[in-house]
């Protein structure tokens, strides 16, 4: 079980960090700020389905002829069965030992596994207490059909026993879950109160800035991946070659790919300077602007930085790492950062003028520890 809770940990998170981007943009775009709490529930709700996953699927055993031959394709649908087992197994032992016994162990267990289930629909997703329930009740009939039919057909036999049981004390574990979040204070923001402050100006910090920095760099990197991509196909097409030539001649398309990456990158940073508030993609994600704005020094801003460390990557990458590394290291220093201090612009919070904004937006204003939020 130990291993078990490690890799559904692994996994959880490593699930985690891939949702993270799209978590980070829906959050700002829903919200208005980024929720650390209602992330952390995120996170936390991946983890607990790949170990509710793990514990009930998992580990798969050497599933061989004999194996199966010994294995009974049932489900135990007599609800008193396990408890006259658990009394006639208990019978004249004291009661110390028989709470420490597996029986008693297994029945809270399985109450335990569906507790966080219910915390996660009553406290996070905010749901009743009867959708709660049933969305309780579903997971776990869902679970005891697949050990029943033994992974929908992927396994040679049935591994794990279904028991009508443990539908009930899963159900049981996921009220105890809803009462929890009843009785207890709410652990996150509501999702309402969030999005009804969305458009409530914040300030404008060091943490939010190299938010926007990465979300910035995660844009330039899927554009630069589809550029590639296109241009590997445009070789093809220009050629008139079949798809699949541009694997026998990697360095005929390498080229292609490289100036297609570059071009779509490029088109990533210097448009979204020509239009509207002249802010970056990462920016606007996380609501920020640039100020003055005049067109001009917006482009040059865009330049500044991301453009140059686009021009630099292919023929001088080390010296492009280097021009990133001092990026991230002005942000920190001053939340105008490098593009800023190069191009005299400042960063307001895009859902007020700047004359509404007034010296909140300066450095000076950043609140230490704000952390982006």
């Amino acid at each position: 079980m130990v291993n078990q809770a490690i890799l559904s940990v692994v996994i959880g998170g490593a699930l985690s960090l891939a949702l993270s981007a799209p978590l980070v943009i829906h959050q700002y775009r829903r919200f208005g700020r980024f929720s650390a709490g209602r992330a952390a529930w995120s996170v936390g709700a991946v983890v607990y389905l790949t170990a509710l996953i793990a514990y009930t699927l998992f580990p798969l055993p050497d599933m061989s002829a004999e194996y199966c031959a010994h294995r009974p394709h049932e489900f135990l649908l007599d609800p008193t069965a396990y408890f006259s087992d658990m009394a006639r197994h208990l019978a004249g032992q004291p009661l110390q030992t028989a709470l420490a016994s597996w029986d008693v162990r297994q029945m809270v267990l399985n109450v335990a596994l569906f507790a966080p289930l219910g915390l996660l629909c009553g406290d996070f997703l905010e749901w009743g207490a009867l959708r709660s329930l049933a969305t309780g009740f579903g997971v776990s009939l869902a679970i005891e059909l697949t050990q029943y039919t033994g992974n929908w057909g992927l396994a040679p036999c049935q591994y794990r026993v279904a028991d009508i049981n443990d539908l009930i004390t899963n159900t049981v574990g996921t009220g105890v879950g809803i009462g929890i979040a009843a009785l207890t204070p709410r652990l996150v923001a509501s999702a309402d109160h969030l999005a009804a402050h969305r458009g409530e100006a914040r300030p404008v910090t060091r943490g939010r800035r190299l938010l926007g920095m990465a979300l910035d760099g995660l844009y330039w990197t899927w554009a630069a991946l589809l550029g590639m991509a296109c241009g590997a196909v445009a070789w093809t097409g220009v050629h008139g070659l079949p798809m699949n030539t541009r694997l026998i001649h990697p360095e005929q398309v390498v080229p292609w790919g490289l100036v297609g990456a570059m071009a779509a990158e490029l088109g990533v940073i210097v448009v979204p300077a020509l239009v509207g508030s002249g802010a970056s993609l990462g920016q606007r994600t996380v609501y920020l602007r640039p100020a003055p704005a005049a067109r001009p020094r917006l482009v040059a801003r865009a330049m500044a930085v991301g453009g140059l460390q686009c021009l630099l990557t292919v023929p001088l990458p080390a010296l492009a790492c280097l021009w990133t590394t001092a990026a991230v290291v002005a942000a920190l220093v001053d939340v105008r950062g490098m593009s800023g201090l190069l191009t005299g612009c400042r960063f307001v919070d895009a859902r007020v003028g700047a004359a509404e904004q007034g010296p909140a937006a300066e450095p000076a204003a950043e609140p230490a520890g704000a952390g982006g939020r």
